[in-house]
């Protein structure tokens, strides 16, 4: 069964605003009698029932040390009371355990924007619905939500944090309820793969001759070693302009000289920027890259040179 907004609203308020006048004019009189009082106004309590949005659950969620943490949480909702002029977004995060939680963003994902922390009965400007925008809803009328919780994990250990979304009637700000709330139960666990050589290396060629081109060759080695077998994604990218990705060739801070990068296990070129997936077993790994000096013209060039790389790798 669905209701409208009462219509003797107004004169209510209207009431109201004649009883604080009222209060004022007694505690003035109180006052001049050298006694003092205060008569509390009659609190408001919330009015919910404006919205049909089911339930929700949550699973509980495992991450590993300095992970990147994106939790996703959405749902629709049906009007059963007419907002108005919108029903404004109201959310707040609690922390229940772990002293070393860290701080969740929350995203808004129809408008890629952070959504401010506040209680029911704010008006945020940013309303419940496709697109965010504050406008009348009616009853009948959908509305989904689509959020994400954003952090980094922290160290290892079990954490919760109590999670709740709301809305808020705009101009009607006593029409406020709480969609959901929500425990957000989470473990983190060392790293399954961490690197076991440095996480930087320089390469020097030395001095080069123009026969030297063709043989002249530096590996980097990068060990990883891994907890459990894992399946890893790498890419390759310079800080150098790309020559030919597909070549693995990138300019260098010498006109005319290139580089390229070559993996050591099968001896071919790196397709810079792109995804090379490939098998790291239980405990150590090697992922070998060489770089080849590289001209193009029958004119060698002269001077120093210098090119950055970076190999990033994703494991799941």
């Amino acid at each position: 069964m669905t209701s409208e907004w009462p219509r003797s609203s107004i004169r209510a308020s209207k009431a109201i605003a004649m009883y604080y006048r009222w209060q004022r004019a007694l505690a003035m009189a109180l006052f001049a009698a050298a006694t003092f009082g205060f008569i509390a106004a009659p609190a408001q309590a919330l009015v919910n029932g404006n919205l049909n949005c089911g339930t929700k659950t949550i699973p509980r969620y495992t991450f590993e040390a300095g992970q990147q943490v994106e939790i996703n949480i959405s749902g629709s909702c049906t009007v059963t009371r007419r907002f108005p002029y919108g029903a404004a977004l109201n959310q707040l995060i609690t922390l229940t355990s772990g002293s070393r939680q860290p701080r969740f963003s929350i995203i808004n994902n129809y408008t890629a924007t952070t959504l401010p922390e506040v209680p029911l009965g704010s008006n945020t400007g940013v309303c419940l619905g496709a697109g965010s925008v504050c406008k009348e809803a009616k009853v009948g009328t959908v509305l989904p939500y689509n959020l994400t919780l954003k952090g980094t994990a922290p160290a290892a250990g079990n954490y919760n944090f109590h999670f709740q979304f709301g809305v808020t009637s705009i101009n009607w700000m006593d029409y406020a309820e709480w969609i959901f709330e929500l425990p957000i139960i989470y473990t983190v666990t060392a790293p399954a793969c961490s690197l076991s050589s440095v996480n930087s290396a320089t390469l020097n060629f030395g001095s080069l001759s123009s026969a030297d081109y063709a043989s002249a060759k530096q590996t980097a080695n990068i060990s990883v070693t891994c907890l459990s077998a894992k399946t890893a994604d790498l890419v390759l990218t310079s800080s150098q302009t790309v020559y030919s990705a597909a070549a693995g060739l990138s300019y260098t801070s010498l006109t005319g000289l290139f580089l390229q990068a070559q993996w050591a296990d099968t001896a071919s070129a790196v397709t810079l920027n792109a995804t090379r997936t490939m098998q790291l077993a239980k405990g150590s790994n090697t992922v070998a890259i060489s770089f080849v000096p590289y001209v193009l013209t029958q004119a060698f060039p002269t001077g120093t040179f210098q090119n950055q790389y970076t190999l990033t790798i994703n494991y799941r």
